[in-house]
């Protein structure tokens, strides 16, 4: 019955889609009800990165999240389909049309989650046609991923439950939204009631366990008055429960947003949020660089963190595991992240050294790395002003203190530490 309810609200809302891509084309709860904490509570985890951890792998994993102040993991997600239409899932399962192979991520995940004491949070599916959306593909997918989401949130229900009660925590919506999806209002109607596809279902699959979603914008695309309107009509429409939570992502590291325009997106997201029902409002912040796929420094992590706390009650990011983990990332970072969830302050202390002895020669700019620092993260070359590499310290402490110039201009060269202290820079013109 409830699959015939949406079959048939997607049918008309499905044509309706149709019409509105082609006519553009033509024209152009209560389990996280506690006090507010300093920083995130918890982070993402892709699976890609823990597919083939063993137990022990995963206790070294949940240490270092709870020396980092967090109680809970977010797994994102259980199963997912590449643009050829092919379903993979990180867990068995008995569901017709999707592929498993290897180890049982999830039970891996919910397991080593209760020896430590932590929560998971447990992503749903995901089609990577899903960024297509406004090129037509829609139409051919969108109402069968949401109902295999659903048919994943009962398989789970079903084979982890009973076992891992007390560690289940909730579910996230892995559908990212940005609010220049919406432009066309059909489409706004249709992604609403996609959201309600799987809010219906897990509201009464599991009504103590929240649904998270934790959407982004990008100011190249749209303003804050615009974003708050797209997330207005969908907070009062959607059949959200009490405690469900909106997590918009800070968008810094992504660097769709910047910390002078970050507030306001934040504040006027605050305005809309409704008050029955009681959804919660958190921010996620992004802990890394997009141009290089660094790792962000604690100083830019709190620049991010104080502009959007007076706005939100909570706290997750993205992702720890990925950028912060001592047990991947050189442990500096994990030292400085941790020293700040304790203290609520950066450590003051002197800044690097200057490096030495940069030249280039063939095309290759190179310099002396410094020695001695602590605290050091890594090395920073911009053009004319403009930064155009960073080179972090990996696990080991190693670091490749060289880049091609292959474009005129010059180049300054600094080093800096994890709480963001920069070198003086040394210069080198390159004719």
């Amino acid at each position: 019955m409830q699959y015939t309810r949406i079959h048939a609200t997607f049918c008309t809302l499905i044509v309706a889609l149709c019409t509105a891509i082609g006519a553009c084309s033509a024209q152009n709860n209560d389990s996280f009800n506690s006090p507010a904490t300093n920083m995130p509570r918890g982070s993402f985890l892709q699976p890609h990165l823990c597919h083939k951890w063993d137990d022990v792998r995963w206790q070294q994993e949940f240490a270092a999240m709870r020396e980092a102040g967090m109680d809970f993991v977010i797994l994102m997600s259980t199963a997912d389909t590449d643009t050829a239409g092919v379903t993979r899932a990180i867990y068995p399962t008995a569901i017709e049309g999707i592929n498993h192979s290897g180890n049982d991520v999830v039970d891996a995940c919910l397991r080593n989650a209760q020896r430590a004491g932590m929560k998971v949070v447990i992503g749903l599916n995901f089609d990577d046609r899903w960024w297509d959306i406004g090129k037509g593909t829609a139409p051919m997918w969108l109402e069968h991923s949401l109902m295999q989401g659903n048919e994943i949130a009962a398989e789970i229900m079903r084979n982890y439950y009973p076992r891992y009660a007390e560690v289940m925590q909730g579910w996230y919506w892995v559908w990212e939204v940005e609010p220049s999806f919406c432009s066309n209002p059909i489409i706004l109607e249709v992604l609403t009631q996609a959201l309600n596809a799987n809010l219906d279902f897990l509201h009464s699959l599991s009504p103590s366990l929240p649904v998270m979603l934790s959407p982004f914008m990008n100011r190249s695309l749209g303003s804050a008055d615009n974003c708050a309107r797209v997330w207005q009509y969908i907070l009062s429409n959607a059949h959200f429960a009490d405690g469900d939570i909106f997590a918009p992502q800070d968008c810094i590291g992504s660097g769709y947003l910047t910390l002078d325009c970050v507030e306001e997106w934040f504040a006027k997201l605050r305005d809309i949020i409704p008050t029955k029902p009681a959804v919660q409002f958190w921010g996620n912040i992004e802990l890394f660089d997009q141009r290089f796929w660094t790792s962000a420094d604690i100083g830019r992590i709190k620049l991010q963190h104080d502009a959007i706390a007076p706005f939100v009650s909570d706290f997750i990011s993205f992702a720890y595991s990925h950028y912060v983990s001592p047990n991947l990332k050189n442990p500096v970072l994990h030292r400085a992240y941790s020293h700040y969830v304790r203290t609520g302050k950066l450590l003051q202390c002197k800044a690097p050294a200057a490096v030495s002895e940069a030249k280039c020669t063939g095309g290759i700019l190179s310099w002396k790395g410094i020695s001695g620092n602590e605290w050091l993260l890594g090395y920073r070359v911009r053009r004319d002003g403009v930064l155009v590499a960073d080179c972090q310290l990996t696990h080991d402490g190693s670091c490749k203190c060289s880049i091609n110039a292959d474009t005129p201009g010059i180049y300054a060269i600094t080093a800096y530490d994890a709480w963001g202290n920069e070198s003086s820079a040394v210069e080198v013109k390159v004719p």
